[in-house]
């Protein structure tokens, strides 16, 4: 039996996350299904809104280089602890994906504005 998930304006901004992740990476649904091991098809369903499984949280957000708050739920560092921004973490300075409280899309753009 399949489940059919309400495809909402949050599941809807995490495939849009998803997505500009990818494109950072040049990777197509099978390049990130072959990285983390799962099915093309459950990376589009992903990118068109549809939940994250719990087991590929982990996998999926070590593949594309990020965090699982900004992966999940938009909401701090784009980019994984590594590199300057681990510098930063250090010196209590993380680097914020969001303005005055408000998630940025992945054009940049706070929402709600």
């Amino acid at each position: 039996m399949h489940w059919i998930a309400r495809v909402t304006e949050e599941n809807e901004a995490r495939g849009e996350r998803i997505v500009a992740l990818m494109e950072r990476r040049g990777w197509t649904d099978i390049s990130l299904a072959k990285e983390i091991g799962c099915n093309r098809s459950t990376v589009w369903h992903w990118r068109t809104g549809a939940p994250i499984s719990g087991r590929y949280v982990g996998p999926l957000v070590e593949a594309l280089g990020s965090t699982r708050d900004w992966i999940v739920s938009g909401i701090g560092p784009t980019e994984g602890l590594n590199g300057r921004a681990l510098e930063e973490a250090a010196e209590g300075e993380l680097p914020q994906a969001h303005d005055e409280g408000k998630p940025r899309s992945v054009e940049g753009k706070a929402r709600g504005s």
